[in-house]
């Protein structure tokens, strides 16, 4: 079952170093690590989850260069689910957000697209197949 339209359903979180980031969260928070299912290497992408399943889809430590960290290239994301990719990004458009992608294929298992709100701030939105 999909979640309910406008769920948050995952977070990307920008790293410099990975096996770091995923260091730090595991001792803090607890939180389980593995590679992507993408087959994106290690060093790039790790995937996490999250206690009490906060965010079904889970969510994802991305390497970036330094100069991205202070961009919003670099910033967290937060994943919002939508029921159809095309009606949510014609909402955010029309009422002052930026379309940044296109839908992208997560495997089999569903579309992410890119948007900025209207403040300037990254998010994903997420629709399952």
């Amino acid at each position: 079952m999909a979640p309910t339209h406008g769920t948050p359903v995952g977070l990307e979180i920008p790293v410099k170093d990975t096996a770091r980031g995923a260091a730090f969260y595991s001792a803090v928070f607890g939180w389980q690590f593995k590679p992507s299912h993408l087959g994106i290497p290690e060093d790039k992408i790790l995937i996490f989850t999250v206690p009490d399943g906060v965010f079904p889809a889970g969510g994802a430590l991305r390497q970036v260069e330094d100069a991205d960290i202070a961009t919003v290239k670099g910033t967290s994301k937060v994943y919002f689910y939508v029921d159809d990719l095309a009606a949510a990004i014609e909402k955010i458009v029309s009422n002052g957000g930026k379309k940044i992608s296109d839908p992208i294929p997560e495997g089999s298992t569903g579309f992410f697209q890119f948007f900025e709100d209207s403040e300037g701030n990254g998010h994903g939105l997420y629709k399952y197949n």
